[in-house]
């Protein structure tokens, strides 16, 4: 069985994450330049991994949460000028259904800004 390689979502907030978990069902709003760039790739029904983890700590037996996207929205957010020297900031917002617990088998960067995809294994409960 070929394996299929999915965009990862890192350095998600613990507390969102089990927040998807309790109710299947979460929305995020993202301003990271990888999770922009990753959800502009990304179409209904995609597999996608979450982890609280940095993109760098994400390695081989990394633990994460496996989501299905139900909707995606890119659009830009105003600010307020004393705050930031640019007046809007391109920012994601993310639907996604909670599909399973997973563990990473293998992490690939795409580069900075490009995101980061992993192969990953379902959790396999013995007793």
């Amino acid at each position: 069985m070929m394996v299929k390689e999915i965009y990862a979502f890192t350095g998600i907030s613990y507390d969102e994450i089990t927040d998807l978990e309790r109710h299947s069902i979460k929305t995020f709003e993202l301003v990271c330049t990888d999770h922009v760039t990753i959800a502009s790739k990304l179409k209904k029904g995609d597999l996608v991994f979450i982890t609280n983890l940095s993109k760098q700590d994400v390695r081989k037996h990394v633990d994460g949460v496996l989501g299905r996207i139900k909707n995606v929205k890119i659009d830009y957010w105003r600010t307020v000028p004393r705050e930031f020297d640019e007046k809007e900031v391109l920012t994601t917002m993310i639907q996604v259904e909670y599909v399973d617990e997973v563990r990473v088998k293998k992490a690939k960067d795409l580069g900075k800004g490009k995101g980061l995809k992993v192969e990953y294994e379902r959790h396999v409960l013995l007793g």
